[in-house]
């Protein structure tokens, strides 16, 4: 017999990326640097790719994504779940 499997979901770091202050207070200053996937133009991919990749909102024309409320967010579920 397959015991049920527990699940907790979260939300975040899905938009609109809320947390406490101190989870996105230190990634203020903190800048990912993007891969050159992330400036790929979609232009040979399939329909469904290009609208995720439109939807994402990624800044393809830089090189660092600068985002303290979803950073934070997803420090923020780690500590939640410990």
């Amino acid at each position: 017999m397959i015991e049920p499997t527990h699940v907790v979901p979260y939300v975040d770091p899905h938009s609109p990326s809320i947390c406490p202050p101190p989870f996105c207070d230190i990634f203020i200053d903190f800048e990912y640097e993007l891969g050159e996937n992330a400036r790929d133009p979609v232009t040979n991919k399939p329909a469904h790719q290009k609208e995720w990749a439109e939807a994402a909102g990624l800044p393809r024309n830089k090189r660092y994504l600068k985002r303290p409320m979803y950073f934070g967010c997803n420090s923020f579920v780690d500590y939640e779940i410990g």
